[in-house]
């Protein structure tokens, strides 16, 4: 493992100022994606001065890690690091970053993704105020084209309209899945991740989001979500979509038993809502239904796997207040994904056969959510 801290950037920064870290891990060779990035990070009313930037260039060639470095060598605020090693995630290139971060707040930002320009004075003026261990802000997908498509997550979240400060203690089983999925489009109090031990689980392939969020969630006294301001702007990659078409047997066993890995972890939890563990294991039915070149043996494998987690689709969520943001036809689909193989390999034949992308099944059996 190649593990490269750059020279220059050890001197110590000179101003007082700066009270928050933006970590960012990057492995993809594309710069438009990563200049969209680092700009709204320098676009922040903040000040981008006042922010230490802290980027971690995984895994990729020495090209691209040469066109980041000219691109940030006259910013004293900037930390590259540079780390290459057998790891496929984000996980590991997140801990790396974190081991340099020096301020009480952090955030986390993918490298094609980009932040809301008040994201960090909005972050420090609740996590402040409210003495929280973590803000959450609401989502927009980005597109290729830029264009901008609206994330609605639940009732919940859509018919109020100010800040819920949740009591871990008291009220954690509203949490809203999304709001505990992701790592990105929050501000952390480090000093809490630092104390707990909080780190990236960087052998599991998916979910190490909800993983990390959940162990500062186990140990949180308050948190605060902001459904109704917008704060993140996720970046909607039309190759991955390519690459969930075209999944093998291998990727499809790996992904289950990566979820299956975060279900056992936090499945008796009581920091987490029953609603999260049905979305993981929806999940699962969406990677499936979502993948045409799947084995029948390989859908036997998982649905065996899952026998024992499939009534968690049906199990009543014990807090009315929660809506849920998928209907029980949508939860049955996946259910049948996985409990079905013989029809599922059949219908993934017929629908590979008609040139027809499940994908857009997906979106028309989720469009009222999305």
């Amino acid at each position: 493992m190649t593990q490269v801290l750059l020279k220059n950037n050890l001197k110590k920064l000179s101003t007082d100022n700066i009270t928050v870290s933006v970590v960012i891990p990057t492995h993809k060779p594309d710069m438009k994606y990563f200049l969209r990035c680092f700009n709204s990070v320098k676009n922040q009313t903040f000040g981008f001065n006042n922010i230490e930037v802290i980027i971690v260039v995984h895994n990729t060639n020495e090209q691209f890690f040469n066109e980041i470095k000219d691109l940030v060598k006259d910013y004293d605020n900037v930390k590259l690091l540079k780390l290459d090693n057998n790891k496929r995630s984000a996980s590991s290139p997140r801990n790396y970053g974190m081991k340099f971060v020096t301020n009480k707040y952090v955030t986390f930002l993918d490298d094609d993704d980009a932040l809301k320009e008040n994201f960090i004075v909005d972050s420090l003026n609740y996590i402040k105020n409210h003495n929280v261990q973590f803000v959450s802000y609401a989502r927009k997908n980005i597109r290729d084209d830029h264009n901008i498509v609206s994330i609605k997550y639940n009732e919940l979240e859509t018919r109020i309209n100010k800040e819920i400060i949740y009591n871990i203690n008291k009220n954690a089983k509203i949490i809203p899945f999304e709001q505990a999925v992701f790592v990105t489009g929050k501000m952390f109090d480090f000093d809490f991740i630092k104390k707990h031990h909080i780190e990236f689980n960087e052998d599991i392939p998916v979910f190490e989001d909800f993983l990390f969020v959940s162990q500062v969630l186990k140990h949180s006294k308050f948190v605060c979500v902001q459904p109704h301001i917008l704060g993140y702007y996720y970046h909607l990659n039309e190759d991955s979509i390519v690459n969930n078409l075209n999944r093998t047997d291998a990727d499809v066993l790996n992904c289950v038993n990566g979820i299956l890995n975060v279900i056992e972890t936090i499945k008796s939890s009581p920091y987490l809502s029953k609603i999260g563990l049905r979305e993981l294991i929806a999940y699962i039915g969406v990677t499936m239904f979502s993948s045409v070149n799947i084995s029948y043996l390989t859908r036997c494998k998982v649905r065996d796997l899952m026998q024992k987690y499939i009534k968690l689709l049906w199990s009543d969520d014990d807090n009315s207040m929660y809506a849920k943001n998928r209907s029980k036809l949508n939860y049955k689909i996946m259910e049948t994904e996985i409990t079905c193989p013989a029809f599922a390999f059949v219908k993934s034949k017929i629908l590979k056969l008609l040139r027809i992308n499940p994908m857009l099944l997906v979106s028309f059996f989720t469009k009222t959510f999305d």
